[in-house]
């Protein structure tokens, strides 16, 4: 039996990826260049909760690049995090890093849209009408088109990573 996997060790090493996730639950939140059509470098990607999605937006999904330009490792803070009819709407202080990158990519994408994913999961895309300037006290806000439930959940998980404003 030296080179065979047996059924139990198989269904072990499936649950692995299941398991860690569990561990982890810290919400990971990524923005990414989109595109409409299909060019090497982006995948199609359908909303998450398109019932929600459908409220704001006129389509399922959208290419969305394979690498983000942001991540959670970019988010400094969170500060107000507010219910809306559509979901979750965080303000959210970003690194001087990240704030730079957010400028640089919404000047390259005028008249598209940037896409945020939660946990790899599209769940909005925004239209970006001009180019984000200087943010004043690298901050934003970050709308998440979730249902509610799904909302509360999310709102707890970055609240127990991103504890709220510390005094500046």
């Amino acid at each position: 039996m030296g080179g065979m996997l047996t059924a139990a060790a198989a269904m072990a090493l499936l649950s692995l990826p299941a398991m860690a996730q569990q561990r982890d639950s810290s919400p990971r939140i990524e923005m990414h260049y989109t595109r409409e059509t299909a060019a090497s470098g982006f995948v199609y990607m359908e909303f998450a909760y398109p019932e929600v999605a459908a409220k704001i937006h006129s389509m399922i999904g959208l290419f969305v690049s394979e690498t983000s330009f942001l991540s959670d490792a970019d988010i400094e803070e969170v500060g107000a995090i507010d219910f809306t009819p559509n979901g979750l709407s965080l303000s959210v202080r970003l690194t001087p890093e990240g704030s730079e990158r957010l400028r640089r990519a919404t000047a390259a994408s005028v008249g598209g849209r940037v896409a945020t994913l939660l946990d790899s999961r599209l769940v909005s895309a925004v239209l970006v009408a001009s180019a984000v300037g200087n943010l004043p006290d690298r901050s934003f806000g970050l709308g998440l088109l979730l249902p509610l439930p799904v909302a509360h959940q999310a709102a707890a998980r970055v609240r127990a990573r991103w504890p709220g404003p510390r005094g500046r």
